[in-house]
Protein backbone atom coordinates (compact mmCIF):
# COMPACT_ATOMS: atom_id res chain seq x y z
CA UNK A 1 0.00 0.00 0.00
CA UNK A 2 2.78 2.51 0.90
CA UNK A 3 4.48 2.12 -2.50
CA UNK A 4 1.17 2.67 -4.27
CA UNK A 5 0.49 5.83 -2.28
CA UNK A 6 3.92 7.22 -3.18
CA UNK A 7 3.20 6.52 -6.87
CA UNK A 8 -0.13 8.33 -6.49
CA UNK A 9 1.53 11.34 -4.85
CA UNK A 10 4.26 11.44 -7.51
CA UNK A 11 1.64 11.48 -10.30
CA UNK A 12 -0.36 14.13 -8.44
CA UNK A 13 2.67 16.44 -8.28
CA UNK A 14 3.34 16.00 -12.02
CA UNK A 15 -0.25 16.58 -13.15
CA UNK A 16 -1.51 19.24 -10.75
CA UNK A 17 1.38 21.48 -9.85
CA UNK A 18 0.24 24.72 -8.21
CA UNK A 19 2.81 26.47 -10.35
CA UNK A 20 1.41 25.16 -13.66
CA UNK A 21 0.60 28.10 -15.87
CA UNK A 22 2.92 30.44 -13.99
CA UNK A 23 5.57 32.16 -16.06
CA UNK A 24 9.24 31.31 -15.67
CA UNK A 25 11.24 34.53 -15.59
CA UNK A 26 14.31 32.91 -17.14
CA UNK A 27 12.28 30.98 -19.73
CA UNK A 28 14.94 28.28 -19.67
CA UNK A 29 14.18 24.61 -19.74
CA UNK A 30 14.66 23.27 -16.25
CA UNK A 31 14.87 19.59 -15.48
CA UNK A 32 13.15 19.06 -12.17
CA UNK A 33 13.79 15.97 -10.11
CA UNK A 34 10.90 15.43 -7.70
CA UNK A 35 11.44 13.99 -4.26
CA UNK A 36 9.00 13.05 -1.56
CA UNK A 37 10.27 14.44 1.73
CA UNK A 38 8.73 12.91 4.81
CA UNK A 39 9.12 14.79 8.05
CA UNK A 40 8.37 14.04 11.64
CA UNK A 41 4.85 15.11 12.55
CA UNK A 42 4.43 17.69 15.29
CA UNK A 43 1.18 18.77 16.92
CA UNK A 44 0.67 22.38 15.84
CA UNK A 45 -1.65 25.02 17.24
CA UNK A 46 -3.68 25.80 14.09
CA UNK A 47 -4.41 29.29 15.39
CA UNK A 48 -0.77 30.20 14.87
CA UNK A 49 -0.65 29.47 11.13
CA UNK A 50 -0.70 32.51 8.84
CA UNK A 51 -0.61 33.20 5.10
CA UNK A 52 1.67 36.09 4.15
CA UNK A 53 1.49 38.05 0.91
CA UNK A 54 4.62 39.64 -0.56
CA UNK A 55 4.33 42.20 -3.38
CA UNK A 56 7.45 43.72 -4.96
CA UNK A 57 9.61 42.33 -2.14
CA UNK A 58 7.41 43.98 0.52
CA UNK A 59 5.27 42.12 3.04
CA UNK A 60 1.86 43.72 2.49
CA UNK A 61 -0.68 41.39 4.11
CA UNK A 62 -1.12 38.62 6.67
CA UNK A 63 -4.20 36.41 6.91
CA UNK A 64 -5.28 33.90 9.50
CA UNK A 65 -4.71 30.54 7.79
CA UNK A 66 -7.66 28.62 9.20
CA UNK A 67 -10.69 30.78 8.52
CA UNK A 68 -13.25 28.34 9.89
CA UNK A 69 -12.38 29.07 13.54
CA UNK A 70 -12.47 32.20 15.71
CA UNK A 71 -9.44 32.63 18.01
CA UNK A 72 -10.01 35.49 20.47
CA UNK A 73 -6.32 35.99 21.35
CA UNK A 74 -5.32 36.77 17.74
CA UNK A 75 -6.79 40.25 18.14
CA UNK A 76 -4.90 40.87 21.38
CA UNK A 77 -1.60 39.58 19.93
CA UNK A 78 -1.90 41.47 16.62
CA UNK A 79 1.18 43.70 16.98
CA UNK A 80 3.38 40.88 18.27
CA UNK A 81 2.33 38.59 15.41
CA UNK A 82 2.91 41.25 12.75
CA UNK A 83 6.29 42.19 14.22
CA UNK A 84 7.41 38.54 14.48
CA UNK A 85 6.48 37.77 10.88
CA UNK A 86 7.87 41.07 9.55
CA UNK A 87 11.23 40.50 11.32
CA UNK A 88 11.40 36.94 10.05
CA UNK A 89 10.60 38.06 6.52
CA UNK A 90 13.24 40.82 6.60
CA UNK A 91 15.93 38.56 8.08
CA UNK A 92 15.28 35.29 6.27
CA UNK A 93 13.28 35.71 3.06
CA UNK A 94 13.40 39.25 1.65
CA UNK A 95 15.56 39.52 -1.50
CA UNK A 96 16.40 35.80 -1.27
CA UNK A 97 13.38 34.33 -3.06
CA UNK A 98 13.52 33.91 -6.85
CA UNK A 99 10.54 36.19 -7.41
CA UNK A 100 9.64 39.55 -5.92
CA UNK A 101 5.92 38.77 -5.48
CA UNK A 102 4.84 35.53 -3.81
CA UNK A 103 2.90 34.02 -0.92
CA UNK A 104 4.25 32.04 2.00
CA UNK A 105 2.69 30.29 4.98
CA UNK A 106 4.26 30.42 8.42
CA UNK A 107 3.75 28.94 11.84
CA UNK A 108 4.64 30.84 15.01
CA UNK A 109 5.88 28.52 17.73
CA UNK A 110 4.48 28.88 21.23
CA UNK A 111 6.39 30.96 23.79
CA UNK A 112 9.04 31.05 25.09
CA UNK A 113 10.62 30.11 21.73
CA UNK A 114 8.13 32.00 19.54
CA UNK A 115 10.06 30.98 16.42
CA UNK A 116 8.58 31.72 13.01
CA UNK A 117 8.78 28.66 10.76
CA UNK A 118 8.05 28.50 7.02
CA UNK A 119 5.40 25.95 6.16
CA UNK A 120 5.03 26.55 2.41
CA UNK A 121 5.67 28.90 -0.52
CA UNK A 122 3.04 29.62 -3.17
CA UNK A 123 2.86 31.69 -6.37
CA UNK A 124 1.43 35.21 -6.34
CA UNK A 125 -1.99 35.16 -7.96
CA UNK A 126 -5.40 33.59 -7.96
CA UNK A 127 -4.05 30.02 -8.09
CA UNK A 128 -3.26 30.58 -4.42
CA UNK A 129 -6.18 30.95 -2.01
CA UNK A 130 -6.29 34.54 -0.72
CA UNK A 131 -8.14 33.32 2.38
CA UNK A 132 -9.49 36.51 4.03
CA UNK A 133 -8.31 38.69 1.14
CA UNK A 134 -9.71 39.00 -2.37
CA UNK A 135 -7.02 38.92 -5.05
CA UNK A 136 -8.22 42.20 -6.52
CA UNK A 137 -7.70 43.79 -3.10
CA UNK A 138 -4.16 42.36 -2.88
CA UNK A 139 -3.30 43.45 -6.43
CA UNK A 140 -4.37 47.02 -5.65
CA UNK A 141 -2.67 47.23 -2.26
CA UNK A 142 0.14 49.78 -1.96
CA UNK A 143 3.55 48.56 -0.85
CA UNK A 144 4.27 51.60 1.34
CA UNK A 145 1.25 51.54 3.65
CA UNK A 146 2.34 48.86 6.14
CA UNK A 147 1.05 45.35 6.67
CA UNK A 148 -2.69 44.68 6.55
CA UNK A 149 -3.63 42.00 9.13
CA UNK A 150 -6.89 40.11 8.75
CA UNK A 151 -8.31 37.55 11.13
CA UNK A 152 -11.72 36.15 11.97
CA UNK A 153 -12.91 38.76 14.46
CA UNK A 154 -15.85 36.91 16.01
CA UNK A 155 -17.48 33.49 15.94
CA UNK A 156 -20.23 34.72 13.58
CA UNK A 157 -17.76 35.66 10.84
CA UNK A 158 -16.06 32.27 10.44
CA UNK A 159 -15.86 31.02 6.87
CA UNK A 160 -16.81 27.45 6.13
CA UNK A 161 -14.48 26.32 3.39
CA UNK A 162 -16.70 23.40 2.44
CA UNK A 163 -13.72 21.09 2.62
CA UNK A 164 -12.40 21.94 6.08
CA UNK A 165 -13.79 18.68 7.40
CA UNK A 166 -11.26 16.72 5.37
CA UNK A 167 -8.12 18.58 6.55
CA UNK A 168 -6.17 17.78 3.40
CA UNK A 169 -4.54 20.13 0.88
CA UNK A 170 -7.07 22.13 -1.12
CA UNK A 171 -5.23 21.23 -4.32
CA UNK A 172 -6.42 17.64 -3.91
CA UNK A 173 -10.00 18.79 -4.42
CA UNK A 174 -9.38 20.28 -7.86
CA UNK A 175 -10.28 16.80 -9.12
CA UNK A 176 -13.62 16.66 -7.33
CA UNK A 177 -16.88 16.89 -9.19
CA UNK A 178 -20.04 18.20 -7.59
CA UNK A 179 -21.05 14.96 -5.93
CA UNK A 180 -17.75 13.19 -5.39
CA UNK A 181 -16.32 12.42 -1.98
CA UNK A 182 -12.68 12.19 -0.95
CA UNK A 183 -12.72 8.41 -1.32
CA UNK A 184 -14.10 8.75 -4.86
CA UNK A 185 -10.97 10.56 -6.04
CA UNK A 186 -8.72 7.76 -4.99
CA UNK A 187 -10.97 4.91 -6.08
CA UNK A 188 -11.80 6.44 -9.49
CA UNK A 189 -8.32 7.62 -10.40
CA UNK A 190 -6.34 4.87 -8.70
CA UNK A 191 -8.47 1.76 -8.21
CA UNK A 192 -5.29 -0.23 -7.49
CA UNK A 193 -5.14 1.46 -4.08
CA UNK A 194 -8.40 -0.23 -3.11
CA UNK A 195 -7.68 -3.78 -4.27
Amino acid sequence: MNGKMIIYLKEKVKKNSRFEGCEDKDRKEHKIDYYLALRKWYPLNLAMEFRCFVKQNTLIAISQRHTDVFYNFLTQDKETIIQSIQSFFNDSIKDKFFDDSFVFDVYIDKPPKSRVLVMDFNPWGEKTDGLLFEWEELQNMATDKGVVYKIIENSESTQDTGISQYKVPIELFSDLGNNLKFEDILSNKHPELFQ
